[in-house]
Parts: C-alpha cells; sequence; structure tokens
C-alpha cells in the first residue's frame, strides 16, 4: 500500500510540475488537461483522476507556487525611509527567491487565472 501512495505522490508531482510548465509558456488559459498530460507522460484520465477539473489543477500549481515562496519578513523594511527603499529592499528579496527557484529552470508564475477546457 506505501508504493501505491508514493507511486500516487510522484505522479501527481509530475502532473503538476508539467502544468506548471505549460502555464508559464502559454498561460492556463493557453493550456489543456490533454497537454499536461502528455508533458507529464500520463493519460488524459490520470489528470482527470488526479485533479477532476482543470481549475482544482490550477489551484494544485498555485498551492505548490505559495508553498515554494518565501515571504520577505517584514523587518526588512525597518532601515528604509523611502517608498522607493522598499521597493529595492523588496525586489532584492524577492529576487533572491527568484533567483533560488528558477535556477536552471524557464518557468515562471502563470499569467491567467483560467485555462482552456
Amino acid at each position: 500500500m506505501q508504493r501505491r501512495a508514493e507511486l500516487a505522490a510522484r505522479t501527481r508531482a509530475r502532473i503538476v510540475a508539467a502544468a506548471l510548465e505549460l502555464f508559464a509558456e502559454h498561460g492556463p488559459r493557453g493550456t489543456t488537461m490533454k497537454e499536461v498530460a502528455r508533458v507529464a507522460d500520463v493519460s488524459p484520465a490520470t489528470v482527470t483522476n488526479h485533479f477532476g477539473t482543470p481549475e482544482l489543477l490550477l489551484a494544485a500549481v498555485v498551492e505548490r507556487l505559495m508553498t515554494d515562496i518565501q515571504v520577505p519578513d517584514p523587518g526588512i523594511f525597518a532601515d528604509s525611509t523611502s517608498l522607493d527603499d522598499r521597493v529595492r529592499i523588496l525586489t532584492a528579496a524577492m529576487f533572491g527567491f527568484s533567483t533560488a527557484r528558477n535556477a536552471g529552470s524557464t518557468s515562471s508564475v502563470p499569467s491567467s487565472p483560467r485555462f482552456r477546457s
């Protein structure tokens, strides 16, 4: 039973990774469940089994992104007095996240809240 659960978790992670890649390239509206299945090397039925609907797949991708994001501590702004300083500090903090997250990857955050069926 443990092996089956591990296999299902790996399949689910592969589907989410494929969806993230396709969303980054085409946006959620420009991506189909069938295309996600092809990139993940699973059947379209497997994608539907794991996620049910395109909206639930998108939610899983967003959940993964939110898990990966390390929100900077508000204390980073303690010594800043201007909006320009705060933007510079936040950009540096988020660029550090982006560099670590995307090392060797061309993926980015999905550009649209919905995708075609």
